[in-house]
């Protein structure tokens, strides 16, 4: 007998998510009527926004970083007293954060793709294929969140190192989310998904120290 549709709230679905990491939990919000790509990337690009948003302010309020933008200014003639520095920084974030969030959203695709890639070579193709949007719609329910709470976490010294944690538990929900999308055993889950997602991340350790 068929199951009766259901429809979720977003804050049932990241409970759900972050709470009850197991297959079970992610193939039953996989059935939900408002399992949508759109929403995932919604979701995704909004909590990344936020997140920029609030480390870029604490940036902005740190002495090591008003007296590097002084001397900047300073640099290109410009004195810090013509210049409402706080104002600049504010539209800079303003500017800077809908974009940080936008290739932040498209790091995340390119990786569901590299997972799904992996998958289909790893698994049936007739069981991976097709199941791109339902990963990156586990993925944004997982991966939303977590960035707010490793956002948070980072704004507070003491509590900041617990920001690995948080990634390393993202990736635990995101092996046992594979599972649901691909009905993959473990190791086979851990092999499909570790991989790109430790890739993923060395790649923006690159990318910021190069800006650094």
């Amino acid at each position: 007998m068929s199951k009766e549709p259901f429809s979720l709230r977003w804050t049932e679905v990241w409970t759900m998510a972050i709470t009850r990491p197991q297959p079970e939990t992610y193939g039953t919000l996989l059935q939900d009527t408002n399992t949508r790509l759109s929403r995932a990337i919604t979701w995704l690009f909004l909590t990344s926004l936020l997140s920029t948003l609030a480390l870029f302010n604490a940036l902005m309020t740190t002495q090591e970083f008003q007296e590097a933008m002084t001397l900047l200014l300073a640099e290109n003639g410009i004195s810090s007293v013509d210049v409402n520095i706080g104002q600049v920084l504010f539209f800079s974030a303003l500017f800077a954060a809908p974009i940080s969030a936008f290739f932040m959203v498209l790091g995340w695709l390119l990786l569901g793709r590299v997972i799904q890639f992996i998958a289909d070579q790893m698994g049936a193709p007739q069981l991976t294929k097709g199941r791109f949007s339902q990963l990156m719609y586990c993925i944004g329910a997982i991966v939303a969140p977590l960035t707010l709470v490793g956002a948070f976490l980072s704004l507070i010294p003491l509590l900041g190192i617990f920001s690995l944690g948080v990634t390393l538990y993202q990736m635990y929900c995101l092996v046992r989310a594979s599972q649901a999308v691909y009905q993959m055993d473990t190791r086979t889950a851990m092999t499909v998904v570790v991989f790109p997602i430790i890739g993923f991340f060395a790649l923006q350790l690159i990318l910021l120290g190069s800006l650094i």
